[in-house]
């Protein structure tokens, strides 16, 4: 999913007036599209390329917002932030959060782009968690393996990266986000691109992501120099249990 000129680069949500959110970002340009419920206002960024989401998030919670919503809008994925008066932590996705306070992401306004779709596929292990403790949270749904670490959820066989379709998958890693006594370890594989992720969460908090060649974080979050001790993903999914077939480039 590339960027398009529908589609903004970062977002942020509060609850307060739309006259309150234009006056702290107008420094920031005429570039938005600001949505409001008179409740809930939405701001989107609409510049491509632009990299300025937290500084305009950090004004917003120095302002005394709680709780401010950060939106990432990146070709790979939409991710969401919430700023909950004491520190960040993940969210679920943008249309799920969005959705819940009746407001809209300008890139529902248009029909879909007609481009080639990103193919990602997902795997979720539940540290120490058998094939039927992760059952009883993920359902039949999803086709779940025991693996050396735990039990091991994939995401849609062969899925293809689609915001609306993949809110099923992030509604179950939420869920064993909230339940797993213990980590839950996260691998996200972009076949066309070979782009490889690795996230560790406990709770809401994530301890760390990977991803090779990286030198820091993409998402703010902490840095991990390796995975597991490794730095290839070949070594990293078999240490996890997963196939090295996951890895095959298209």
């Amino acid at each position: 999913m590339g960027q398009l000129a529908n589609t903004p680069s970062w977002g942020l949500l509060v609850k307060g007036s739309v006259e309150q959110v234009r006056a702290i970002l107008a420094s920031f340009g005429e570039d938005f599209i600001v949505r409001t419920n008179n409740d809930w206002t939405a701001a989107f960024c609409m510049e491509p390329g632009d990299n300025r989401y937290d500084e305009a998030a950090e004004r917003l919670c120095s302002l005394g917002f709680v709780p401010v919503y950060q939106f990432d809008f990146n070709k790979y994925e939409f991710l969401t932030f919430r700023w909950d008066g004491e520190r960040w932590s993940d969210d679920e996705d943008p249309d799920i959060v969005l959705t819940k306070v009746g407001l809209q992401a300008p890139y529902w306004d248009s029909p879909e782009p007609e481009s080639t779709p990103l193919e990602v596929r997902e795997a979720i292990v539940i540290e120490g968690a058998s094939v039927e403790q992760a059952r009883a949270v993920a359902g039949d749904r999803w086709r779940i393996e025991p693996g050396p670490m735990g039990a091991i959820v994939y995401g849609p066989d062969g899925g293809t990266y689609d915001i609306r379709i993949s809110i099923m998958f992030n509604d179950t890693r939420f869920a064993f986000r909230e339940r797993a006594p213990g980590r839950v370890l996260e691998v996200l594989f972009y076949p066309t691109l070979g782009d490889f992720r690795f996230r560790v969460m406990k709770g809401e908090e994530c301890l760390g992501t990977f991803r090779p060649g990286d030198t820091q974080a993409w998402d703010g979050t902490p840095f991990l120099a390796s995975a597991l001790g490794e730095t290839e993903p070949e070594a990293i999914v078999e240490k996890l249990g997963i196939p090295r077939s996951f890895l095959a480039r298209t």
